[in-house]
């Protein structure tokens, strides 16, 4: 099984250092024009309605990262190809990571896990 993850930072940078595009566009959200805004408040608006949200417990590991399953999220990946773009035009490096392990997984749904893994390896 693969599972994919979308990133801001530049490839000299620790994978797992980096921050995930929807945290990512959710603090980069003040400096947003308002179309831009829009589209990220519509893709919000999207996941919330279609992917649940992991249940975190009170002492949530910081190592814990999300990932996607990339042959279950086909619709979840696509929505997220504009503001992947909208991010790029805004000056910020996406990367896509994949990686066959995530680590070990403290949650999973029909779409992603969050896994603990401080040393996968990534593709």
């Amino acid at each position: 099984m693969k599972y994919v993850r979308f990133v801001v930072g530049w490839r000299s940078e620790n994978p797992w250092e980096l921050t995930g595009i929807i945290t990512e566009t959710a603090q980069f959200g003040m400096a947003l024009d308002s179309d831009d805004w829009q589209l990220a408040s519509a893709t919000f608006k999207w996941l919330n309605n279609n992917l649940p949200v992991p249940p975190y417990p009170k002492k949530h590991d910081p190592n814990a990262i999300s990932w996607f399953i990339e042959d279950k999220s086909t619709i979840l990946i696509r929505t997220l190809r504009p503001l992947i773009k909208m991010l790029r035009s805004n000056g910020l490096m996406v990367r896509t990571l994949r990686t066959n392990r995530p680590g070990r997984i403290i949650y999973k749904d029909d779409y992603q896990v969050v896994a603990i893994c401080p040393a996968c390896k990534f593709k």
